[in-house]
């Protein structure tokens, strides 16, 4: 495993990212928190994700926590995202920063949706699998 990039650590690779593109190309965001770099995303979010819009607000409250968990060793926090979560976290957080450059370079509509449509079937379809392997039901046979 030596040499090779743990999920926490793709996740605050990614994270710092995100953050680093808001300050830069977001107006008003330079000193702002990410809280606010969330919600200032938060349809983009929604689409490329295809969460619930009820559920973002705990979205985004177990990514900072799981920030913190990792970033500031808040360890104390128990609201954070397991380690293969965190893997889907953070493709999440980089195809929305690709997204969002495609966006201001005016890539035409149909390309943007196509990105949609595949960031939410890896996404999910990520999580789904990796659920079904975590049963470990084809083991009991």
């Amino acid at each position: 495993m030596e040499g090779q990039l743990t999920h926490s650590k793709r996740f605050t690779n990614s994270i710092s990212a995100f953050e680093g593109y808001c300050k830069l190309y977001i107006d008003d965001l330079t000193h702002s928190k990410l809280s606010t770099f969330l919600k200032k995303n938060k349809q983009e979010i929604i689409e490329l994700s295809g969460i619930e819009e009820g559920y973002f607000n705990r979205f985004c409250s177990k990514i900072i926590s799981s920030r913190d968990y990792y970033v500031h060793a808040n360890i104390k926090n128990n609201n954070i995202f397991s380690d293969f979560e965190l893997l889907y976290i953070s493709f999440l957080l980089d195809i929305l920063v690709a997204f969002n450059l495609l966006k201001q370079i005016e890539v035409p509509q149909d390309i943007l949706d196509m990105i949609i449509n595949r960031a939410r079937e890896t996404y999910n379809g990520m999580q789904s699998f990796n659920r079904e392997l975590s049963q470990d039901t084809f083991l009991d046979h």
